[in-house]
C-alpha cells in the first residue's frame, strides 16, 4: 500500500522546501540506505500559501512544468471572465509588501491573466495566511513555514513578532491560529524557518512564547542555528530553523534534541557557481554597475571575492553597500585577479560586479537552469533577486528534511527468517527446492516456510541433497 508523504508550504515563494524534498524523494539510494520502503513511499505537495505574484508565478513554472501543458491551455483564452473570477478569491501582493487591488488585475491582457491562474490552481495555492482556515485544509504530514524576516533581521526596522504588533514577521501567529483551527488534525511535523535575529536578546522572548504555545498544542520543539557553509555551499548564511514534532505523550513535550548531519567541507566560490563563462557575458554587463562616487564607496565595505572561497549572505538586492561581495573584473565582467586595480578601469563602468541573478540563485541551491525557466516567463532579474534573497538553502533543508522522515515516517520492516521447514508430499525437482528456499530466505520472510517434495526415495535423496549445500551455505533448515 503507498503512503503519501503530504507537504504543505506556508510562506512558499519559490519552493526551496519542495525541491529539497523532490531531491530526497527521487533518490532511491538514499531512501533505501535509511530503511525505507522507496516502491511504496511517495511525496505528495497538498497545498502552498502565496501572495506574491512573481512567486506564485516562479514556483509553478519550477515546480509544474510549462504552463502550456494545463489542460485546456488554448480554450482558456476565451474564458477570462471565468479566470478573473478564480483570482478574485485571494489577496495578493505585486511587490510582496502591499496588497494589490483587483481592479488593476482585471485590466491585465487574457495571457497574462492565464498565467496566474494556471499558477494558482497546479501550485494548489490556499491563499494568504491570513485567509486560511484550519478547517479547510487537507490532511498534511509536514508543514513548513517561514514568515517574512524583514522586522526581525539586523537591517530591518526591528518591529520583532510580539503578539499585535503590526508587521509582516508577526505574521507568524497566523500559523499558530491556524494549526489550533486544525484540531485533532494537526500536522506530525512542522519546520519553521527565519533569521537569526529570532534568537537575539531583543526577539527572543517572543519566540520563547510562540514554542510555549506549541508546547501546549503537543509539539517537540528542536531550535537550531545553521550555516549553509556548513552543508557544501559557499554561501554564508545564518538561519534558525524549528523543527516541531507532535507527540501522544504529553510528558514528551518541550525542547527536542534532533541533530541535524554536516557536511565537512564546501566547493570553492568561483568554481560552484562557474565564473568567466562566455555564455553569460551579457549577464555579467548588467551586475557591474556605473562607476559613481557612492559605488566606489562600495569597495572599501564589501567583501572582496576574487580570492575568497565564499559570499557574504544573499540579500532582495545587490546593489547596496550590505551586499554579498564584489567581484573585480574587467567591461565584460571577466574576472581580473591584480591587486592593485584602477578604479576608472572600465570607464563609466565600475571595476567591480555583483554577483548576477542566476549566481544569486545558484547559490541558494538552485540549478542554473532554474533561472532561464523564469527568465522564459518575463521575471526581470530584480523580481529573481527578490525571491532568491527570500528563500531558504536548499541543501540546508536537504539535511533537516533527512532527520525529520528518519523521525516521523515507519521504516520497512526487515526480518531475518526463522527457518525453513521441508515436507515431502509432491514431486518437486532439486532446483525447485533450491529455487523456493532461497527466495523466502532474501525476501525477509519471517514465517516458517514450507516447500513440498516427493516422498519416493530417489527425489528424496536429490532433496535431501539439495537440503545439505544449502545448509553448508549458511542457511538454517529444519528438515
Amino acid at each position: 500500500m503507498t503512503r503519501n508523504f503530504r507537504v504543505m508550504e506556508a510562506f512558499s515563494g519559490i519552493g526551496s522546501q519542495a525541491l529539497a524534498l523532490k531531491i530526497i524523494f527521487e533518490n532511491s539510494e538514499l531512501l533505501k540506505s535509511l530503511g525505507f520502503d522507496i516502491d511504496n513511499l511517495k511525496l505528495k505537495i497538498v497545498g502552498t500559501s502565496e501572495w506574491y505574484i512573481s512567486a506564485i508565478l516562479a514556483y509553478d513554472e519550477i515546480h509544474n512544468g510549462p504552463k502550456k501543458d494545463f489542460e485546456g491551455y488554448d480554450e482558456l483564452l476565451e474564458k477570462k471572465e471565468e479566470m478573473l473570477k478564480h483570482i478574485s478569491n485571494f489577496n495578493l501582493s505585486n511587490d510582496s509588501k502591499e496588497p494589490y487591488e483587483h481592479s488593476k488585475i482585471e485590466k491585465w491582457n487574457v495571457h497574462d491573466t492565464r498565467d496566474l491562474y494556471i499558477s494558482l490552481i497546479r501550485s494548489k495555492n490556499y491563499g494568504s495566511i491570513t485567509d486560511i482556515k484550519g478547517k479547510d485544509l487537507p490532511k498534511i504530514d509536514l508543514l513548513t513555514w517561514s514568515a517574512p524576516c524583514q522586522d526581525l533581521s539586523l537591517a530591518g526596522k526591528g518591529l520583532g513578532i510580539e503578539q499585535g504588533v503590526e508587521s509582516r514577521s508577526a505574521l507568524l501567529w497566523h500559523i499558530l491560529r491556524v494549526l489550533d483551527e486544525m484540531g485533532k488534525s494537526k500536522p506530525k511535523v512542522l519546520l519553521m524557518e527565519n533569521v537569526e535575529g529570532l534568537i537575539t536578546k531583543k526577539h527572543y522572548k517572543d519566540w520563547v512564547s510562540v514554542e510555549k504555545i506549541l508546547e501546549d498544542m503537543g509539539y517537540r520543539n528542536t531550535l537550531i542555528r545553521l550555516n549553509s557553509k556548513d552543508f557544501g555551499v559557499p554561501h554564508s548564511r545564518d538561519r534558525v530553523f524549528c523543527i516541531s514534532i507532535l507527540v501522544d505523550d504529553k510528558s514528551l513535550v518541550g525542547k527536542g534534541n534532533i541533530q541535524v548531519q554536516k557536511k565537512a567541507s564546501y566547493t570553492p566560490l568561483r568554481e560552484f557557481i562557474g565564473v568567466d563563462n562566455e555564455d553569460f557575458i551579457e549577464e555579467y554587463k548588467l551586475s557591474i554597475p556605473n562607476n559613481t562616487p557612492g559605488r566606489r564607496d562600495y569597495i572599501a565595505k564589501s567583501t572582496h571575492l576574487n580570492h575568497r572561497d565564499y559570499c557574504d549572505t544573499i540579500t532582495t538586492s545587490v546593489d547596496r553597500r550590505d551586499n554579498s561581495g564584489i567581484f573585480f573584473c574587467d567591461k565584460n565582467g571577466m574576472l581580473v585577479d591584480d591587486i592593485d586595480i584602477n578604479v576608472h578601469q572600465n570607464g563609466k563602468k565600475s571595476c567591480f560586479r555583483f554577483l548576477t541573478s542566476r549566481e544569486m540563485l545558484t547559490l541558494m541551491g538552485f540549478k542554473s537552469e532554474h533561472y532561464d525557466l523564469l527568465k522564459n516567463i518575463d521575471l526581470k532579474d530584480s523580481q529573481i533577486n527578490v525571491l532568491s534573497g527570500n528563500s531558504i538553502v536548499v541543501p540546508v533543508l536537504e539535511a533537516i528534511f533527512i532527520e525529520i522522515i528518519k523521525e516521523v515516517i515507519p521504516k520497512k520492516r526487515v526480518q531475518k527468517p526463522q527457518g525453513v521447514n521441508v515436507v515431502y508430499k509432491r514431486k518437486y525437482t532439486k532446483r525447485a527446492v533450491q529455487t523456493v528456499v532461497t527466495e523466502n530466505v532474501s525476501n525477509g520472510n519471517n514465517r516458517v516456510a514450507k516447500i513440498v517434495a516427493t516422498k519416493t526415495k530417489k527425489m528424496k535423496a536429490r532433496v535431501l541433497d539439495a537440503i545439505k549445500k544449502l545448509k553448508d551455505e549458511g542457511l538454517k533448515i529444519n528438515a
